[in-house]
């Protein structure tokens, strides 16, 4: 392998120059050997913030990422003998360098290392660096920020959460999953999805059968609508069907997403479905009632309208809630009735 490396091949910024490390304890470049050359290199080159402790001296060499992190308390850390510029961090680091423990790496985890900023942590995972005789030249780490860290578990564990709600909801019947592959037409169904249809566990299905159980002015919203055009053709939606086996009316909500880009891999989709027949029944009952209301109101408006006494009735908190003409007459109000409920 090939360790020259020039001046160029370093990505460097004005915290972490090269030309610092010059003036330190590593000398001019020309006196660097190839394994100091290689090992700030990948330093530098690293996505995740790191730095590398060299030589007897113990030169701290950084990235950006590292330098961001120490900027506030540390800015001149680059370049500095460790030891003597940040202690707390040479501590963690400090057993590697004694030959006698034998380490060859090791983490040192929640550490606090910034005093102005005591609720962030941050986990250090140290590795040594050795020449081909195997002798100790320095130590790098990488620097991992525990709150990223717990927050990426906090997402682990919501997801599988999620999972486990589906799974149940699945196991108890109360959703249905399946797979549609729109070349051949075939739907592959679980045992929840066809009885949701009114079809016998692992029945073959095809979408032609499952497209003639939905009311036909449903039929736009199913996914292989003609001359509708989706980006996602199984999109939320809901809407009305006949069960297979005893023709009973049902609503079912449906929502799928595209797997497969159907050039190096065939397209098809997945989704769930679930029966929603109960929400839309409270719905349905709810509009008749409300019509239910407002045609007995307008009939009770007629009946005031027609006699010539006033009339009018608030609320609790003092708002007009009905009154008839005879009782806008008599108020001198020159608006219609729809227009005088207004507090007394």
């Amino acid at each position: 392998m090939n360790h020259h490396i020039e001046a160029q091949e370093f990505s460097v910024d004005t915290r972490s120059d090269l030309r610092i490390l010059f003036d330190s304890p590593l000398g001019p470049r020309n006196q660097w050997s190839s394994d100091l050359r290689l090992a700030i290199q990948l330093t530098l080159a690293a996505p995740l913030p790191s730095f590398l402790l060299w030589g007897a001296s113990r030169t701290l060499i950084c990235n950006s990422g590292f330098a961001s992190l120490a900027a506030s308390e540390h800015p001149n850390i680059f370049g500095a003998s460790v030891n003597e510029a940040w202690p707390a961090l040479w501590q963690s680091a400090e057993k590697l360098f004694d030959r006698n423990q034998q380490n060859t790496g090791y983490s040192a985890r929640a550490l606090h290392l910034i005093e102005s900023e005591p609720e962030r942590s941050f986990d250090l995972f140290y590795s040594t660096v050795e020449d081909a005789a195997g002798r100790l030249q320095g130590v790098s780490c990488t620097v991992i920020e525990t709150k990223i860290e717990q927050q990426a578990e906090r997402e682990r564990q919501g997801r599988l959460a999620a999972e486990e709600r589906l799974r149940l909801a699945h196991d108890a019947g109360v959703i249905g999953t399946f797979e549609w592959i729109p070349a051949t037409g075939h739907i592959i169904g679980s045992a929840t999805y066809n009885a949701i249809w009114g079809f016998e566990p692992g029945a073959c299905l095809q979408v032609d059968m499952l497209v003639d159980l939905v009311d036909e002015a449903d039929r736009p919203l199913l996914g292989n609508a003609v001359g509708v055009k989706r980006l996602n053709p199984l999109a939320y939606a809901e809407y009305c069907f006949r069960k297979a086996d005893t023709g009973e009316k049902r609503w079912l909500a449906r929502r799928g997403e595209i797997v497969g880009d159907g050039v190096s891999a065939p397209q098809r989709f997945v989704g769930i479905v679930f029966d929603i027949t109960e929400r839309k029944m409270i719905e349905q009952a709810l509009v008749k009632t409300e019509l239910e209301v407002s045609e007995r109101n307008g009939f009770i408006k007629l009946l005031l309208d027609s006699t010539a006494e006033g009339f009018y009735s608030i609320d609790r908190d003092g708002a007009t809630t009905l009154c008839n003409r005879a009782f806008l007459r008599m108020d001198g109000s020159r608006f219609p009735v729809e227009y005088c409920v207004h507090p007394i």
